[in-house]
């Protein structure tokens, strides 16, 4: 999936470790960002969010 096509998946369908992964699609954008602050800044929350204290959560992928 090109990072154009994010827009047209049900984001808030699935969740992750704070609830439904509307933001996903901001921390994507956010991780393809030019500007290294906003890239750590993106990375980071999607980290968080995947493997909140240390587990590798089911992202309500498949």
């Amino acid at each position: 999936m090109m990072i154009n096509e994010i827009d047209g998946v049900d984001w808030e369908s699935m969740g992750h470790a704070y609830g439904p992964a509307s933001d996903v699609p901001g921390w994507l954008k956010g991780m393809a960002s030019a500007d290294p602050g906003v890239r750590e800044e993106a990375f980071s929350a999607f980290y968080s969010a995947a493997h909140h204290q240390c587990l590798c959560l089911n992202l309500g992928f498949g």
